[in-house]
């Protein structure tokens, strides 16, 4: 078995300064009473896997890291420590490679920058009066903002249009901030060409779908004439 890999420096940095022990779930909550076989993940082990040179390791960190952010339909209290590696894993060239436990036509950076949309979708911007666990974790990422929104945007010109889409739904959910507003503007002529793009091939695609709503949305909620720019299945005024 290929030894662990070295990390990027940003990475490795999140890795020691975070307190993953002080992040693992309550007494009780380290097992799915529905999934007899999951274990909660050692993510200080599982995290630096995700670039580990034998596809089947590369695999099942993935899984492993996204069940140890994002169990049960719920934000944890690891979620923002993980998206932060995530976001300081995504210029590592060896993120390119297809992983294959979600789909394999899509690239390991693709991946990281999908579930950090849904980290972010979920943790940041629930409602008012949500489940207290997760306002807490959309607490934790407030001061980290600014260099999430720095990780995704050098991703937003990839040469990959499906990790550009995704890279572009995370900076519009970051730029939500009203300490990132200085990004907005740049953001709306690259989430018009996108959502006039019409470039899935399945209109009812959940992926395409949630992209597609998230962009309307977002422009909608900057005050931006959205005529013409959703499609039929898309409807006016509802979030993601």
């Amino acid at each position: 078995m290929p030894s662990p890999p070295s990390l990027p420096a940003a990475a490795a940095a999140v890795l020691v300064a975070t307190d993953w022990t002080a992040l693992r779930p309550a007494a009780g909550f380290e097992t799915c009473p529905e999934c007899p076989d999951w274990v909660y993940p050692d993510l200080p082990a599982v995290l630096p896997d995700l670039v580990h040179p034998d596809v089947a390791t590369r695999e099942r960190a993935l899984s492993d890291a996204v069940g140890g952010a994002f169990h049960d339909l719920a934000p944890t209290r690891a979620t923002a420590a993980v998206t932060m590696f995530f976001a300081a894993l995504l210029p590592d060239p060896r993120t390119a490679q297809m992983v294959r436990p979600f789909d394999p036509t899509r690239s390991l950076r693709c991946e990281l920058l999908i579930w950090t949309g849904e980290f972010l979708a979920d943790a940041i911007w629930s409602p008012p009066g949500g489940p207290p666990g997760v306002r807490a974790v959309g607490d934790r990422f407030h001061g980290v903002r600014p260099q999430l929104f720095a990780a995704v945007a050098e991703h937003l010109d990839d040469p990959d249009p499906r990790t550009r889409d995704n890279a572009l739904s995370c900076a519009l959910l970051l730029a939500g901030d009203r300490d990132l507003a200085a990004h907005r503007d740049p953001l709306v002529p690259r989430a018009r060409r996108f959502l006039a793009d019409g470039r899935d091939t399945d209109p009812n695609a959940d992926m395409d779908y949630e992209l597609r709503s998230r962009a309307l949305e977002t422009l909608r909620t900057w005050g931006h004439d959205t005529t013409g720019l959703g499609r039929a299945d898309e409807i006016p005024g509802t979030p993601w």
